[in-house]
């Protein structure tokens, strides 16, 4: 399961399509709310949190939040992870409230983590997408 970002008006196969787990996307979409408040209004950055078509109609907007996002690359890894009750090991697996006592806290995470790469990615697409929509 997840979410499939489709360009409006790509310019070449980058902009076509971007796709991110659930799991990814959350925490991309949270740092789009982080860095893009000013920048889009409050019902687009709540729909982009579901599957409804919600997004961003021009390239204009588009290079600015792959900006703002490249530069939280820059400053803040830890932008591109959501807190959550639930928690995983290293490989994923989730843990029990007894097994997250036992581990170190470098073994233990989120599950809501979208990799600096998939950030990058998403970065390329929005520059040639013409726009977007989230489903």
């Amino acid at each position: 399961m997840g979410m499939d970002v489709h360009g409006k008006k790509p310019a070449d196969e980058r902009g076509v399509c971007f796709r991110a787990s659930v799991w990814e996307w959350h925490p991309l979409n949270e740092a789009i709310k982080h860095c893009c408040s000013d920048l889009l209004d409050r019902e687009t950055l709540v729909g982009m949190s579901s599957n409804w078509g919600a997004g961003i109609d021009d390239q204009p907007t588009c290079n600015e939040i792959a900006r703002r996002l490249e530069k939280l690359l820059e400053t803040d890894d830890w932008c591109f992870m959501v807190d959550s009750a639930l928690q995983v090991d290293a490989w994923g697996f989730y843990l029990t409230d007894g097994e997250v006592q036992t581990l170190p806290p470098d073994q233990v995470r989120s599950p809501f983590r979208a990799r600096t790469e998939l950030v990058r990615e998403f970065c390329d697409f929005l520059r040639h997408c013409g726009g977007f929509e989230v489903w």
